[in-house]
């Protein structure tokens, strides 16, 4: 607790490598340097030395380095100051405590990492991916991106060049919680698409109607990947490293 706080606490995150201190919220109510000097200013006519000791060193004082007055005021006006609480917060220290602690690397393969942010505060809540570059796959990637912003699912399209492996491997690294993947089944009718969720890898296939409402009850922590799992079949695939 600092000098002339009434109050003050702090919040401490532990990285990987020491615990360093996030927040500050000292409590100052109305105490100001009067509080502690004036009794001692008053004091010194009848000390002869007086030292205070500081963090680091130590001050001292003798009765001729003051000189004390007494007088009447009449005040009209009386100014109060308010208690004041001083919140102080290192952005930059809880975002790296909140990157640090939320990476994850593959168990079955050390150089796939991955970020387990919560849908709710990734930036972008989904990728869509289309297998390839088939022309074919190009109205149905509009369609779906088109749902996703009326439901206002932020998201990305992914067309590039790759295998879905890699490509899915992308988004998790930048800590995307679903992906979508258009490939050759979706062109059947109804159309559907594989929804896949960043931290198990599970995918499951989901009509194009359901995706957007479906995302956007997931990206606001409405749903759970859990109960969507249950409401949907399971999708078997396996992901290509390269």
């Amino acid at each position: 607790m600092a000098v002339g706080r009434s109050h003050a606490w702090h919040a401490a995150r532990t990285y990987c490598h020491s615990s360093v201190r996030c927040v500050s919220s000292p409590h100052t109510l109305c105490y100001d340097d009067s509080r502690f000097a004036l009794p001692l200013l008053y004091a010194l006519p009848r000390i002869r030395l007086l030292s205070l000791e500081l963090e680091s060193s130590s001050v001292k004082l003798t009765p001729e380095m003051v000189t004390v007055k007494r007088y009447e005021k009449k005040v009209h006006v009386e100014d109060i100051t308010p208690s004041v609480i001083e919140p102080s917060f290192g952005i930059g220290r809880i975002m790296y405590a909140l990157f640090e602690h939320n990476f994850k690397v593959r168990d079955e393969d050390e150089q796939r990492s991955y970020f387990t942010l919560p849908p709710v505060i990734a930036p972008l809540k989904c990728a869509v991916l289309p297998l390839s570059g088939n022309p074919e796959f190009h109205d149905l990637v509009a369609k779906i991106s088109e749902e996703l912003t009326e439901n206002d699912v932020s998201h990305k399209v992914d067309d590039s060049s790759g295998s879905i492996g890699r490509r899915y491997a992308r988004t998790d690294e930048v800590a995307v919680p679903f992906g979508i993947t258009i490939d050759f089944d979706s062109l059947k009718e109804p159309h559907t698409v594989t929804l896949r969720e960043r931290d198990s890898t599970n995918q499951i296939r989901i009509e194009v109607d359901k995706i957007g409402d479906v995302l956007r009850k997931l990206s606001t922590g409405r749903l759970t990947w859990e109960k969507v799992a249950q409401q949907f079949p399971k999708f078997e695939a396996q992901e290509s490293k390269s």
